[in-house]
């Protein structure tokens, strides 16, 4: 009978143990899983604040330059507009092109777009936001 429950305890041992490794490589698993899905989240969130603010400054731009006077909307005036030091802190690469279409007929108009650019990451391709507006100009010109 003592054998018989040294066998056991042995057994038991070992039995342990198995349960033990099972359960510190369902932890690992579940910590590798849960970083790997924090990782994601964070880039998810990067890239939304990229084109939060690429929104928000082709934004701003396009309300500044359809405020002009009619007779200062030209490729010439509008060739020389920034980006803003936010947008340039906050964009990785970022570039902005802005451009202006004359629409033709009665009345006189000009469509402006505003493109901001930047990049995610190196070797990909450039992720970017236009918006587009029409300027009207006065009926006797």
């Amino acid at each position: 009978m003592i054998a018989e429950t040294h066998k056991t305890r042995r057994a038991h041992r070992g039995y342990l143990l198995l349960e033990m490794l099972a359960a510190a490589a369902l932890v690992t698993t579940l910590v590798v899983v849960s970083t790997q899905m924090l990782e994601a989240s964070a880039a998810q969130r990067l890239a939304m604040r990229h084109r939060q603010v690429a929104m928000e400054e082709a934004a701003n731009l396009l309300e500044r330059i359809a405020a002009r006077p009619w007779s200062q909307l030209t490729p010439a005036a509008v060739a020389h507009e920034p980006l803003s030091d936010d947008a340039r802190q906050a964009l990785p690469g970022g570039t902005l092109s802005i451009e202006l279409r004359p629409e033709g007929g009665p009345p006189a108009a000009r469509q402006v777009l505003v493109t901001v650019a930047w990049r995610e990451a190196a070797g990909r391709e450039p992720l970017a936001v236009r918006l587009a507006a029409w300027r009207y100009g006065p009926s006797h010109e």
